[in-house]
């Protein structure tokens, strides 16, 4: 009982941390209709261009090279928000898994950094 709790407290948490960023953006919306601007606006592949994806692909190979796990998760999340600072568009845990996938990028989370 104890491991489904805790799995439960994890996953709770960690929804609360993805979405804490979309409430924070629009504070007058109501966290259902934030939710859903969020993912209208979220990014696609298509939004993001080769130099875009060059940098990121340069930034992530960087970080997985780090061996100290906490660190290398503090990278990552920097590249992937850094990503979304450059394409001005929030990334979903879904485009960083394809896109992580199209680089040969695995070995990391697909939540880690996103923001919804």
């Amino acid at each position: 009982m104890q491991a489904s709790l805790r799995k439960i407290l994890i996953a709770g948490t960690a929804l609360c941390l993805s979405t804490a960023p979309v409430l924070a953006a629009a504070p007058d919306l109501g966290p259902a209709q934030t939710l859903d601007s969020f993912r209208i606006n979220a990014a696609t592949m298509g939004d993001i261009d080769s130099r875009n994806i060059d940098a990121y692909q340069k930034q992530m190979r960087a970080a997985l090279s780090i061996t100290d796990p906490p660190r290398r998760d503090a990278a990552v999340m920097s590249a992937r928000q850094q990503l979304a600072q450059n394409i001005r568009k929030p990334l979903t845990a879904g485009t960083i898994a394809e896109l992580d996938g199209l680089l040969d990028l695995g070995g990391v989370s697909p939540q880690l950094g996103a923001t919804g």
